[in-house]
């Protein structure tokens, strides 16, 4: 049924209305001589219907043998529309220029759909897209899709495989993650010592390579050899080695901690937004305003432009600038002692752990405060490995 709407429309078609007595005549005679009429109606003596514009003329001389007066409603179609609007030669020009655009342009990639994983951040992938050649705007023959995939797998370790998909004017890219543990092959090992990173008192030793050169109970000086790269054994033989070892040791650790009396605290102030419309690869900027002095935060939105379902090479990106005024906050004793014990827990934390092969024996904290700041000061006893390793040149080079 379709196919008979769409051949109608393209040849032509009118509405009429015949009326008079006995009307039944009208439609006899049209179907004597074979003429095609539908959706007809009768109300009375007057009947409507529709027929093809090419049997307008026998359709009249029907009703006139038949003795009905005929009356033409409107006409529709493909050919009333070239009849109608055949004087404006400007809407013609248009509507063949806008068919040739639409023809050039669908060779080209407009809507690029990326599907990334979490470690992997979407404006780093279409940066290195664009290096290879595949961006909004570029030509469909000219994008090598084998050779992007196997460019950035071999250069990406985070990618395991990825896929690009191009369908007319979209292009559609899914990357997998690598989840498997990819093992390095390690350089060649050259000798190495482990020495003292501070002064202290040797509590214990755990030596895993190497010979140990000191044991429980030895003092030992910042720079001091804990435990030499070279082994050497009974028969006189001597063995280089990459050294491993723990060395723990009592030491001292004096810690110190500042804040000024006055804090900066940043409050919202001024609100600009920036807007600029891309239009086929073309970025135009749909606003004036410029970007602000001293500090100021971004939130960049980029919306793309759909109809019926599909994308279109039109995108609207809105930057929100978010400007800060630094308000002056007097800090009190007990505010800046908390504070300053706060940052205090957070080194020991990360310092002082038995993470990093250090625990705390004994501490002396004391708070100071002058003109300008307050200042902790914290003198440890601790026990933690002291081993650094150096590695021993071979080629004679200090």
């Amino acid at each position: 049924m379709i196919v008979v709407i769409i051949l109608r429309w393209f040849f032509g078609y009118f509405c009429f209305s015949v009326e008079g007595r006995f009307p039944e005549r009208f439609i006899n005679l049209c179907a004597k001589k074979g003429l095609n009429l539908w959706k007809l109606r009768g109300s009375g003596d007057r009947i409507t219907g529709c027929a093809g514009t090419a049997d307008l003329r026998r359709l009249k001389e029907n009703a006139e043998k038949s003795g009905q007066s005929f009356t033409l409603l409107k006409e529709h179609g493909l050919p009333h529309l070239i009849k109608k609007y055949r004087t404006r030669c400007g809407l013609l020009a248009g509507g063949v220029i806008g068919l040739a655009l639409w023809c050039y342009s669908s060779g080209f990639v407009w809507n690029i759909t990326i599907r990334l994983p979490d470690t992997i951040n979407e404006a780093e992938m279409r940066n290195t897209l664009r290096e290879y050649g595949l961006y909004e705007g570029a030509k469909t023959k000219d994008i090598d899709t084998d050779r992007i995939i196997d460019s950035l797998c071999s250069a990406d370790r985070r990618i395991s495989w990825m896929t690009i998909n191009i369908s007319g004017t979209d292009a559609e890219i899914n990357v997998s993650p690598n989840l498997s543990e990819r093992i390095d092959k390690k350089d060649s090992v050259m000798l190495s010592s482990m020495v003292s990173s501070s002064d202290g008192t040797v509590t214990r030793v755990n030596v895993y390579n190497g010979s140990a050169a000191v044991k429980a109970g030895d003092g030992i000086r910042r720079g001091q050899l804990l435990v030499s790269g070279v082994i050497e054994y009974n028969n006189g033989t001597s063995v280089l080695t990459d050294s491993e070892a723990c060395v723990f040791a009592r030491t001292a650790r004096k810690v110190r901690l500042s804040i000024p009396k006055t804090l900066y605290k940043n409050e919202p102030a001024l609100l600009r937004q920036k807007r600029d419309i891309s239009v086929f690869g073309l970025c135009l900027p749909a606003s004036l305003q410029d970007s602000p002095e001293g500090e100021y935060s971004v939130r960049t939105e980029r919306t793309q432009l759909t109809l019926l379902g599909h994308g279109l090479p039109l995108y609207m990106t809105s930057e929100s600038l978010q400007t800060y005024l630094k308000k002056p906050v007097e800090l009190k004793s007990p505010q800046a002692e908390e504070l300053l014990k706060n940052k205090l827990a957070l080194y020991e934390l990360f310092m002082l752990s038995e993470t990093n092969k250090g625990k705390v024996l004994s501490r002396n904290i004391s708070m100071k405060e002058d003109k300008d700041s307050y200042t902790l000061e914290a003198v440890y006893e601790l026990e933690e490995d002291v081993c650094v390793k150096t590695v021993i040149s071979l080629d004679g080079e200090p």
